[in-house]
């Protein structure tokens, strides 16, 4: 659940330390405060300066770095180290039927991802690496009167993060074999107090055993500060991302060393780490932070000691002026920095405040602040793991890294499911782009629940009541192990055993599937969106009109019967789902749950039959082997749709989509009887009218379609046989998921 520091509540005992910080740094000269927060962020100040190599600079310019990189690096305690998932007992792995493989839905069960690793874990240890200068946002944007926020807006702020997290790497790293080792970063979100940087260790140390170093940010700075509320696209976040990146390599490139000039714990990585496999994933604020790193990493926005100085003396100034501490809550640790400051009183009783340069640069020396890279070489990434992100403003123009998102079907903290609207509106990104994208429905997964840290329950959202489909919290990160970790095994690592998960091709393993044994395709609907090359897009219903609409992508007709009612709906640049607008005629009834921000166009009828048909223009298929489209069912919990193709010579095969896909049933059962032309009558609740839904891929084979040429095809038909419902659809489309097996090989360095 996101966690908010209460400004109320906190502005006493912030204030009463930033106070004292603020009177110890006056004119009048009592003694320094010592930090009332702990001593964990003063451990780099406490040490012994290392001699630094003599670099030519101005004051308000930021030294290149160089040498080793100082830092402190400690285990963390037993007592203190997270809980690690609880592995299931061995479970018989479903065995495939032995249908025509030309028309099975699957060709594989995928690998789980608890194999033993020939690699020995580290010791899972917190490191300090210094401190980086971060701008959340450029200026105020607060609101409330109450604490003369409105008085400041435009003001440049900013924020001094420590450079620390928990890290784990193979022991084989002091081989001197030549080694690399591909890295993996995880960034978590907004709650305050926990210490959430070890919540993904149940990832991280299995990671570790298969050859990957895995580095957990600690945010917790950023979090505390009030600033995060003005953060829209989470810059603070990205910025951190970037500067522990960049300290990495130089860690890298020279090594690291203690405070008194000794090899520190993590010069074992010294050349060690392989940036050309790299792959980053962040939870909730750090999901979105995520996307706000790729956007960055080719277009950098950096801090700058001007930068610092700005925020160091409209800080001082505040702290006299009002008592909103929250925004500088930070500071009380650098006394320093505020005795680089004096004050002086307007006439208006105003304090304003100014820095001397030389000073301010001694105390961003003492206490290892840096700057984040304004002009850096772009990262190499991998992959991109979102999960469960927020998206306060709408992110676009990702492209050239291969990206997932995970989002649960009952998060009840973000509420606005933005990670569906972060596929939709990079999915196809630019022309070009060569990566896929994939977007992922858990079905009963909460907010929380991906890391163990963050133990309490979010909001309980309608539909998701306890013994239906919520999942608990072991279940849960059971499922969230295979896909995270397989997701960055087969992107960043290369390893093609997971390659036809990840193709569509195989089915989730039994040993991560939420209870443990059986099958759970049901539960994790996976939607693949390929890269230019491997796609031929037939209707996106991107058009800006009904009429446009009525022709499709490859220049035939597209023809609705049947139905009652339809609308045709633009991509929304709207944080909640729910405000739906420019739905031309307009927005149909009983569509408001869907989660999607994607253009799509809404069906409704009332008799069995209802049909839409598209003119493909004796199409060819060359390098295809999928006809794919994504759907979300509304006023039943299932819909059956039936498909059919024509080739250039009139014939014609029709295949039932529930036999390809679980995106047609809106609670997590496998088809079974008569869904899902009939619903469980046990899923009838009143309640489930309002469960929350995602537009999801169905992915059928082209040789499925038995007995035409699909190598040439003139007209695709989608009939709806139930006797009523509702329908959204958009991304009718070809693509290539490689339908020949993969190798199963897991070659790592």
């Amino acid at each position: 659940m996101m966690q908010w520091m209460n400004p109320r509540a906190s502005r006493a005992c912030l204030f009463g330390a930033l106070l004292a910080a603020v009177t110890a740094c006056d004119d009048r000269g009592p003694e320094e405060p010592t930090s009332t927060f702990g001593t964990a962020a003063n451990q780099l100040a406490q040490q012994p300066e290392i001699a630094q190599p003599n670099v030519a600079a101005n004051p308000t310019e930021q030294p290149p770095a160089t040498g080793p990189v100082v830092g402190t690096v400690a285990p963390v305690p037993a007592a203190q180290l997270p809980e690690l998932i609880d592995k299931p007992l061995p479970v018989v792995p479903p065995v495939l039927s032995a249908a025509d493989t030309a028309t099975a839905r699957f060709l594989s069960v995928a690998p789980d991802t608890f194999d033993t690793g020939k690699y020995k874990s580290s010791l899972l240890f917190t490191y300090e690496l210094g401190r980086v200068f971060v701008q959340p946002a450029d200026s105020i944007e607060a609101k409330d009167p109450e604490y003369e926020l409105a008085k400041r807006k435009g003001i440049p702020f900013g924020l001094i993060a420590p450079i620390r997290g928990s890290i784990r790497y193979p022991e084989e790293v002091v081989k001197g074999d030549g080694a690399k080792y591909p890295l993996i970063v995880f960034l978590h979100g907004q709650h305050n107090g926990d210490v959430s940087h070890l919540g993904y260790d149940y990832l991280g140390k299995d990671l570790v055993t298969q050859g990957y170093v895995v580095v957990s940010i600690d945010a917790d700075t950023i979090n505390m500060s009030m600033q995060t509320g003005m953060d829209g696209a989470n810059r603070g976040r990205a910025q951190l991302m970037l500067a522990t990146l960049d300290k990495l390599r130089q860690v890298n490139e020279t090594g690291q060393v203690d405070g008194y000039g000794n090899p520190g714990i993590l010069n074992v990585l010294k050349g060690k780490l392989d940036f050309d496999r790299l792959g980053i994933m962040g939870h909730s604020r750090g999901g979105m932070a995520i996307g706000t790193t790729l956007l960055q990493n080719v277009a950098r926005k950096g801090t700058t000691f001007t930068d610092l100085k700005n925020y160091v003396a409209e800080a001082r100034a505040s702290l006299i002026n009002f008592s909103y501490t929250g925004y500088f809550h930070e500071m009380v640790n650098y006394p320093d920095i505020f005795a680089a400051t004096t004050t002086t009183t307007n006439a208006d009783g105003k304090a304003t405040a100014t820095v001397d340069e030389a000073k301010l640069q001694a105390a961003a020396k003492k206490y290892g602040i840096g700057f984040v890279a304004g002009d850096a070489p772009p990262y190499k990434f991998k992959g991109a793991f979102l999960l469960a992100p927020t998206q306060t403003l709408p992110l676009m123009g990702i492209s050239d890294v291969p990206f997932a998102t995970l989002v649960g079907s009952c998060d009840g903290d973000v509420q606005s499911l933005s990670g569906l609207a972060f596929f939709d509106r990079n999915r196809y990104s630019v022309d070009k782009d060569p990566s896929s994208h994939y977007q992922l429905w858990m079905r009963g997964a909460n907010h929380n629940f991906f890391s163990t840290e963050w133990r309490e329950r979010d909001t309980l959202r309608s539909g998701c009541a306890e013994n239906h489909i919520l999942l608990n919290e072991k279940e849960q990160r059971r499922a969230a192990h295979f896909i995270i970790n397989s997701y960055m095994r087969y992107h960043v690592g290369g390893e093609q055993k997971f390659a036809n998960y990840w193709n569509g091709l195989a089915r989730f393993p039994s040993a991560n599937c939420p209870a443990g044994q059986g099958t759970c395709d049901e539960s994790i609907v996976l939607s693949i969106q390929k890269s230019a090359k491997d796609r031929v897009v037939i209707q996106r219903f991107d058009q800006k009109t009904p009429e446009e609409a009525k022709t499709n992508r490859v220049g035939g007709a597209f023809v609705m019967t049947g139905f009652d009612k339809t609308a045709l709906c633009p991509l929304s640049m709207e944080q909640w789902y729910y405000r739906k607008g420019g739905c031309l005629p307009k927005a149909l009834t009983n569509f408001e749950y869907i989660g999607s921000a994607t253009e799509l166009l809404q069906v409704s009828w009332n008799a069995p039959g209802a049909k839409l048909t598209t003119d493909l223009k004796n199409l060819s298929t060359a390098g295809m082997d999928y006809l794919t489209f994504r759907v979300a069912v509304t006023e039943t919990v299932g819909q059956e749709i039936l498909v059919s193709l024509t080739d250039s010579n009139g014939k014609t095969a029709t295949v039932t989509a529930s036999d390809y896909t679980d995106a047609l049933y809106d609670i997590p059962r496998p088809k079974a009887g008569m869904i899902p032309m009939v619903d469980n009558p046990a899923d009838l609740m009143p309640e489930m009218s309002s469960i929350y839904r995602a537009m999801n891929m169905v992915a059928i084979p082209l040789s499925a379609f038995k007995d035409i040429d699909t190598t040439k095809l003139s007209a695709l038909q989608l009939e709806m046989p139930r006797e009523k419902g509702g329908l959204a659809i958009n991304d009718i489309e070809l693509q290539n998921f490689g339908r020949a097996p993969k190798p199963a090989t897991t070659a790592q360095n």
